[in-house]
């Protein structure tokens, strides 16, 4: 199921702006994933596109933040930027 700016953004919460950023490339373009990741995202796009039950945004986005914290991903795409918050250990201390 294609979903267009309007429906994306209501599925997620978001506004159509920010969703048009993402398809645009002005947001995240930076970031790359591995083959393995990108499968995950997909899936979890597809039962978020597909599903009728609210709670499956929620449901696919903590599993999705699981597995970044798990793998410690979000400390690496802080280190491409830059930005890492001196002395952070939100993903060490939220998986232990």
């Amino acid at each position: 199921m294609h979903l267009n700016q309007r429906m994306a953004a209501e599925k997620l919460g978001i506004t159509e702006a920010a969703v048009s950023q993402y398809f645009k490339n002005k947001r995240g373009s930076d970031m790359k994933f591995s083959k393995e990741l990108k499968n995950e995202i997909r899936k979890a796009a597809k039962e978020i596109a597909t599903s009728k039950k609210e709670y499956v945004v929620i449901q696919q986005i903590c599993a999705l933040c699981y597995m970044f914290r798990s793998r410690m991903l979000l400390c690496k795409f802080h280190k491409i930027d830059d930005k890492k918050p001196k002395g952070c250990k939100v993903c060490e201390e939220v998986c232990k």
